[in-house]
């Protein structure tokens, strides 16, 4: 939220230095997931490292979404392909640790989120919590169009589309008020 603040007031050389952070912590969170997308922990040390206590917030992912979005309003704001490079790894890791840890298949192939914690912590496990299943689609699409923008990781790209796509019909929809819900109690 500090980023929100600094970059509306045009403070890009402050602003950056929050998605910076996260860019530099990468490499710590790639090996945490088997470099398997980026596990940032839930509370971030200096180095990269988990800080929190055990609980059942260790499980949160809503975390990981937050990060690709800075990184992307960064973009937005300066427009500059550089900074879009080089935050790039960061977008691919945040969309590849949804693909590779949260999302799965029910029985009948419909997409969404396993059961981890949400944003609200209020209830967990949580399978296609909102907060996490919107971190999850914007996630993917950033890392999409991040990817079409600097023409790199076409099959990756092509992936990530297809299941932003699928992802946004996850996405629990009151059809008569023509509004989103906030939790799946279909």
């Amino acid at each position: 939220y500090p980023f929100l603040g600094l970059i509306s007031s045009g403070h890009d050389a402050l602003a950056s230095r929050i998605p910076g952070f996260r860019l530099g912590t990468l490499p710590v969170a790639l090996a945490r997931s088997g470099y398997q997308g980026a596990s940032f922990p839930w509370e971030t040390l200096e180095n990269g490292e988990e800080g929190g206590p055990y609980g059942h917030w260790l499980d949160e992912r809503f975390h990981i979404g937050q990060f690709a979005v800075t990184a992307w309003q960064y973009y937005l704001y300066t427009r500059d392909a550089d900074d879009l490079s080089r935050f790039y790894p960061l977008l691919r890791g945040c969309a590849e640790r949804f693909v590779q840890d949260v999302l799965i298949r029910d029985a009948t192939g419909r997409l969404s989120t396993r059961p981890v914690t949400d944003f609200d912590e209020m209830v967990y496990p949580l399978a296609n919590g909102i907060f996490t299943l919107c971190a999850a689609v914007r996630s993917v699409e950033i890392a999409a169009q991040a990817a079409e923008i600097l023409n790199v990781d076409t099959a990756m790209r092509d992936r990530w589309q297809q299941l932003s796509t699928e992802l946004r019909r996850a996405l629990p929809v009151n059809i008569e008020e023509q509004y989103y819900k906030v939790s799946d109690d279909s």
